[in-house]
C-alpha cells in the first residue's frame, strides 16, 4: 500500500532525509539525539529525526485522540515526518489518523476569517484565533457541515464569549 503524501517526496534530498529518518525512528529517544549529533547532520535534519522519533514513540496515543485533538497534535510535525511514521507503523488506527490529517483535516478552513469577525464588531486580538480554531475543529469533528451551520455555531461562540465577560 502506498500513501498519497507528501507531494515533494520525489525530490532527492527528501528521499535521502526520509531514509535517515526511517533508519533512526525506532531508536530510544535518549540515544537518538547523541547518534545524530555524532553523525554531524545539519540542524534541520536532526530536528526532523528527533520529531519523527518522538511521534513514533507516542504514536499509540493518537488512536485515542478525537479528530480535532489529533489534528492539533499532528500539526506540530512536518509532512516528511508524518510520511515516515505512517510508512513504518503497523497500527491501522494510527495510520488512518495520520493519513486523514495529512490529506484532509489539515486543509480544512472555516469560511469565517479575521475580516468577518471585525465586520461583526469583535475587537481584534487573541480571541480571533480562539474563535477561528473552534470553528475549524468543529468542521473537522463533523459538527459543522455547511456555511449556514458555521454561521449558527459562530453566533453561539460569540454569545458564550459575551456571557463570559
Amino acid at each position: 500500500e502506498e500513501c498519497c503524501f507528501p507531494e515533494n517526496i520525489n525530490f532527492p534530498i527528501m528521499k535521502k532525509w526520509g531514509a535517515f529518518i526511517t533508519l533512526f525512528i525506532r531508536i530510544e529517544t535518549s540515544s537518538v539525539l547523541n547518534v545524530v549529533k555524532r553523525l554531524r547532520f545539519n540542524s534541520h535534519l536532526r530536528k526532523q529525526i528527533k520529531n519523527a522519533n518522538t511521534l513514533w514513540h507516542e504514536r499509540n496515543r493518537i488512536s485515542d485522540l478525537s479528530r480535532s485533538k489529533a489534528t492539533k497534535y499532528l500539526e506540530n510535525f512536518s509532512q516528511l515526518t508524518l510520511f515516515c511514521v505512517y510508512n513504518v507503523t503497523k497500527e491501522e488506527q494510527v495510520k488512518n489518523k495520520i493519513k486523514m490529517f495529512a490529506t484532509t483535516w489539515r486543509w480544512i478552513k472555516p469560511y469565517t476569517d479575521g475580516n468577518k469577525l471585525k465586520e461583526m464588531g469583535i475587537a481584534p486580538g487573541p480571541v480571533y484565533k480562539d474563535i477561528i480554531s473552534n470553528l475549524r475543529y468543529a468542521w473537522i469533528e463533523g459538527k459543522i457541515k455547511s456555511e449556514e451551520e458555521e454561521k449558527e455555531y459562530l453566533e453561539e461562540l460569540i454569545r458564550n464569549l459575551v456571557n463570559a465577560f
